[in-house]
């Protein structure tokens, strides 16, 4: 297993994303990942939990200044394979969101102790802490291609209850019943059922409970799909419950919509990203090429990171990131070693050509055959890149 990398186009938004192995076994892909990417979406399993590997990838997030999204995932599971009703699952996940917070507490704590420069724990713990209303919690089942966030339900709700999208985000998750179209405080003293088990699980559970069902399960998933404003074409059960999920929830609207709250590839580089990456201020080399690195400018000078090479059709591909300049025929590349702060006085090379292709197991598509240029930033231009040249986009990289 090895990381991989693609760009996804999702107007106005370029995604760059890296995928990588999260096992024990492979800690080198995740490491490439890390140093290539600005954004982390950790996956969890909602049934299994936080596992120690979790622990580790999560510290290795944070070492090199990643942003970090939670993902919880299979929510489908919940209901088929622990048979949960809606207080019970809510209840679970919320026990799941305390266990990912307290795994990064101690992680943060463990990096203090190693490195003081971390500052205050408090105030990077309030920062970085995993709450569905700061919509850094993503909700999902990769397997049926939905997701959400609060932010998804909220504008859904927020219309027919009456209440601004944001007020009803900070209420969705907490302690809140909903009583005609007020949201009251206090539901778990007064027994009340959350607008979270209301509004969010119970559709949610609905939809699962007739995809189980050969008879009646059709007639079901269609009428709700008329409700949703969602078109069922599907005449399996279990085809139409992925249709209406992937309708009514789509994964890639979710998670690009969370990403894009995220910082961009244009201003990602700073603080300890940017010093895990150049070195620190005061060191000679380092100094100037964290300026060049920090600006992104797709005019400025190129810095050109090569994480790994890639075998394929008897060649070595290089898995990169342009994080200056435009790489394209003609530029001069200099090596800076990772084991030295200097810069080779001579050139290593000359690129004689640039162009993007694909990888399938171990060979190479051609994806164009012209030359293109590389941005800092991810973006692509010649034949291949036209697409997203014209795109008003903001790029990111996760």
């Amino acid at each position: 297993m090895q990381a991989s990398a693609t760009s996804l186009v999702y107007p106005p938004l370029l995604i760059n994303l890296v995928d990588s192995p999260g096992h024990v076994d492979f800690s080198g892909e995740v490491a490439d990942a890390l140093v290539l990417a600005d954004i982390s979406l950790l996956l969890l399993d909602v049934v299994e939990g936080v596992c120690s590997q979790t622990e580790a990838v999560l510290r290795r997030a944070l070492t090199h200044g990643q942003q970090v999204v939670l993902v919880l995932n299979k929510l489908d599971r919940l209901r088929w394979e622990l048979q949960l009703d809606e207080a019970k699952a809510y209840t679970h996940i919320k026990h799941l969101i305390e266990a990912a917070n307290s795994c990064l507490s101690q992680v943060l704590r463990g990096l203090l102790v190693a490195d003081e420069s971390w500052g205050c724990i408090e105030e990077i713990e309030d920062k970085m802490h995993f709450s569905p209303a700061n919509l850094n919690v993503l909700f999902s089942s990769a397997s049926h291609c939905f997701a959400f966030s609060l932010l998804d339900f909220a504008e859904i709700y927020a219309p027919k209850l009456e209440i601004a999208s944001e007020e009803l985000v900070t209420s969705l998750f907490d302690d809140f019943y909903l009583s005609g179209k007020n949201i009251m405080p206090d539901a778990y003293s007064k027994g009340k059922k959350t607008v979270f088990e209301q509004l969010v699980i119970a559709p949610l559970w609905q939809v699962f409970d007739a995809g189980q069902k050969e008879e009646t399960g059709l007639v079901a998933l269609h009428e709700m799909g008329k409700k949703l404003g969602v078109t069922v074409k599907s005449r399996r059960v279990g085809e139409a419950m992925d249709e209406l999920l992937r309708g009514w929830l789509p994964l890639p609207r979710a998670t690009f919509r969370l990403l894009a709250r995220c910082v961009s590839a244009s201003g990602a580089m700073e603080g300890r990203r940017l010093t895990m990456l150049c070195g620190g201020e005061g060191e000679k080399e380092g100094g100037g090429l964290r300026e060049v690195v920090r600006s992104c400018d797709k005019d400025g000078p190129v810095v050109f990171f090569v994480a790994k090479l890639v075998q394929a059709d008897g060649h070595r591909l290089a898995l990169s990131r342009v994080f200056s300049g435009t790489l394209k025929e003609g530029a001069t590349l200099f090596a800076r070693s990772a084991r030295s702060d200097k810069v080779q006085k001579h050139a290593l090379s000359s690129v004689r050509e640039a162009r993007e292709c694909g990888i399938r197991g171990e060979h190479t598509l051609e994806l164009d055959d012209e030359p293109v240029e590389v941005e800092a930033g991810g973006k692509v231009r010649g034949d291949a890149g036209t697409k997203i040249e014209h795109l008003d986009e903001r790029s990111f990289t996760m």
